[in-house]
């Protein structure tokens, strides 16, 4: 065929080590995959493992856009809830985490401004800022100088300059560092967009995320996370002014043209919530076996539950994520283009529901497949 032809020639090597592996059933500790078989699982990001409280599968849809006939009150008061939880003035919910970013980016930046992001941003918020129309910057990874440096090149130049960084990063597990950014974006008058995806629910007073941790919450423009972490629920949730979310309403093509959330996916929210809340075990749990993992694997300075194991070149990733299934552990690789060239890894994701052992049939697997082959599990700079 003509089209199976093009495909072949545009994409074919792209993207290619990917595949969607059958399960019976999810879990966030254990998976039974399509042969029955109970499989550590490495790969989830339902950090605190509320995923098990689900007890019924019932999806009701509310079969139009908010703006027609698809918002309810109980949309309202549930964003309510989750603007007091983290002590903004309002939040409004998308369909997920990714149309929440690009509803974002694309909409509030515009021609004339500039949007100065991490380089590891999510792909989300890449993809947003490419529609905005607004220039667009990209520094080193958590390196503040060149923060500095291009504020200071747009400062003059730019109609709005927006930093755009994630809290807590999904390939690499650092922290961003929230307080020197803030004091920069503030000095050039920049307004900064911060994704906490993965650190809401694990970090700060009750769950309140890393900025909260670090007691800069309150000079955050523009917070953004999903409900699909540690929640284990669904949906995606923009945080800030009540302004900033009149303006989202009139205004986001993510928000207007697209189907409300269904209700079924936020009825549990105020229950997740106040297990979020009380969760300071979990939470205390989940610390340790991060730091127990990273002092087994080396991985110095890793204190998130997301640990990248580094290795040399594609195929070899590929090979010991095949290796480590054949012996019932579920940690898939992640290669390039998701993260940067030359910088192939296994993605180590721990939740709450794990246990020593698991980390050590985890550690003892890989330490086995290091001594066969050297491997290099160095932290990337």
């Amino acid at each position: 065929m003509r089209l199976d032809a093009l495909l072949e020639d545009r994409f074919e090597g792209r993207g290619q080590h990917r595949q969607l592996r059958p399960f019976q059933s999810y879990g966030p500790r254990h998976l039974i995959d399509d042969q029955g078989r109970r499989v550590l699982n490495f790969a989830s990001n339902d950090y605190l493992g509320l995923s098990e409280l689900c007890t019924s599968s019932e999806i009701r849809s509310q079969p139009s856009s908010r703006l027609l006939a698809g918002n309810t009150r109980r949309h309202l008061e549930l964003e309510d809830l989750l603007a007091d939880f983290l002590g903004r003035a309002a939040s409004l919910t998308y369909p997920s985490g990714y149309t929440a970013n690009l509803g974002v980016l694309s909409c509030l930046p515009q021609k004339g401004d500039t949007i100065i992001m991490d380089r590891l941003s999510h792909a989300s918020l890449l993809d947003g800022a490419r529609l905005s129309g607004a220039r667009i910057e990209r520094f080193h990874h958590q390196d503040l100088n060149h923060l500095e440096e291009l504020l200071k090149r747009h400062e003059k130049k730019s109609s709005q300059i927006w930093v755009v960084s994630e809290g807590l990063f999904s390939m690499d597990g650092d922290l961003c560092p929230i307080r020197e950014m803030v004091e920069l974006k503030d000095r050039f008058g920049a307004l900064l967009i911060l994704d906490e995806a993965h650190s809401i629910g694990i970090y700060g007073k009750e769950g309140r995320g890393w900025a909260h941790q670090q007691e800069s919450l309150e000079r955050v423009d523009i917070l953004t996370f999903n409900l699909s972490k540690a929640f284990a629920l669904q949906g995606g949730v923009v945080s800030g002014s009540k302004k900033l979310k009149e303006t989202l309403i009139q205004n986001s093509r993510q928000q207007i043209y697209t189907t409300a959330t269904p209700l079924s996916h936020l009825e549990a929210l105020p229950e997740r919530l106040e297990t979020i809340r009380k969760s300071d075990a979990k939470r205390e749990h989940l610390a340790k076996l991060c730091e127990q993992l990273a002092q087994t694997l080396s991985l110095e300075g890793h204190t998130a539950p997301i640990l990248p194991y580094h290795l040399e070149g594609s195929d070899r990733a590929l090979s010991i994520a095949e290796d480590l299934w054949d012996q019932a552990i579920f940690c898939p690789a992640i290669l390039p283009p998701t993260v940067p060239p030359n910088s192939s890894r296994l993605r180590i994701s721990l939740n709450a529901l794990h246990q020593r052992e698991d980390l050590s049939t985890l550690s003892q697997a890989l330490i086995q497949f290091r001594a066969g082959a050297p491997l290099d599990s160095h932290q990337r700079s």
